[in-house]
Parts: structure tokens; C-alpha cells; sequence
């Protein structure tokens, strides 16, 4: 049976609900056959997000670690390709610390690749009818700071486990938004498209 260690982030900022977590935890309560799933919150914080999964990985030995987090100026499910080896941004995270230019890892690569088949990922999404596209940018806040801190370590420490993060739409009333039924639906079609190809 394939474990899955799934991630959302807490709110922030004007966001009170984070589809994220919500999906995360909607997925664990009810896995997908076949599939062991641990959700896990994080926070939205550049010291203590990776630690707290980090934590998770070590404890749970997950053969998948699927992150998630919501980028509201987006629109559709996007599967994240690329994690730079880079803080910056103007926004605050939850401990009100902001970051401009800075290295993650000194010692660390320019950038990751997601190990998941992000294009299948997508494929399988958009044949269901909802919105998706690979993305090549992370972002340079929380979100790729604990991609970048993700796929480093399963590259440091040779871990089996695979890898990738998807950002979701926001929750509101912008044209971006999207019903969480449909952003659960897609991950859990992404879920099986995972499975299918381990």
C-alpha cells in the first residue's frame, strides 16, 4: 500500500479559510483505495514549516510527499515543476518576517525538479474537466521555500520518496476562485494518477 504524506498550510493573511488544509484533511478522512494518507498542517512561516515536515517524513517514511498551498493571483490546479533555491517576496509570513534575496541553502542546488509526473498530473485533471496547468515557478515564498527544503533532503539523505507540490486557487469571490469540491476532486485525481504510475 503506497503512503502518502499530504500537506496544507494554515490561513494567512486575508485568506480565514486555506483550501489547502482543507482538502488535505477532507482526503485523509477518506483515502483513496489503496492508499495510506497522512495529512499534515503546516505553517506558514520560513523557520517552522520545514521543520514540521520534516519531522513528518522522518516519522512517517512516506513513498509519496504531495504539498500543497494556495496562490490566490492563479487560476486552475497548478502542478509545480521547479523549486528555486531562493527567498523573496514583499509579503509577511505568519511570524511577520519577510525575506528579499536570500539563499535557502548555501550549500544547495539552484533549483529542483519535481520527481512526479507533473504533466500526467495535469492530463489527468484536465481530462476530469477542471482547470490545470504545469507550472515552472514556485514562487519564492513559503510555498517554494518548503518545496526547495523538501526535495533537498530526499536528494541529501537518498531517500525513495517522490515529491511535487500543486498550488490551488484561492477561496473567494474572484474570478480565480474555485469551489473546493472541484480542487478536492482534482487532487484526488492526482492521488490516483500518483498511484497509478509508482
Amino acid at each position: 500500500m503506497m503512503k502518502l504524506l499530504l500537506t496544507g498550510f494554515e490561513p494567512f493573511g486575508k485568506h480565514k479559510v486555506n483550501p489547502s488544509w482543507e482538502v488535505a484533511h477532507r482526503i485523509a478522512a477518506q483515502p483513496p483505495k489503496g492508499i495510506e494518507v497522512l495529512a499534515k498542517r503546516l505553517p506558514v512561516s520560513y523557520t517552522s514549516a520545514w521543520p514540521v515536515l520534516k519531522a513528518a517524513i522522518r516519522d512517517y517514511q512516506p513513498d509519496v510527499v504531495l504539498m500543497m498551498g494556495v496562490a490566490p493571483k492563479r487560476t486552475g490546479i497548478n502542478f509545480e515543476r521547479v523549486a528555486l533555491n531562493l527567498d523573496d517576496s514583499a509579503s509577511a509570513d505568519n511570524d511577520n518576517t519577510v525575506r528579499t534575496d536570500s539563499i535557502i541553502r548555501n550549500n544547495g542546488a539552484m533549483a529542483y525538479i519535481s520527481t512526479l509526473p507533473v504533466k500526467a498530473m495535469r492530463d489527468a485533471t484536465l481530462a476530469i474537466g477542471i482547470e490545470a496547468k504545469v507550472s515552472n515557478s514556485a514562487g519564492t515564498y513559503v510555498c517554494n521555500h518548503t518545496m526547495y527544503e523538501c526535495l533537498h533532503y530526499i536528494r541529501h539523505r537518498k531517500l525513495p520518496a517522490k515529491a511535487s507540490f500543486i498550488h490551488l486557487p484561492a477561496l473567494s469571490d474572484d474570478p480565480s476562485s474555485m469551489p473546493l469540491a472541484d480542487m478536492e476532486k482534482a487532487v484526488r485525481m492526482t492521488i490516483d494518477t500518483i498511484r497509478d504510475r509508482l
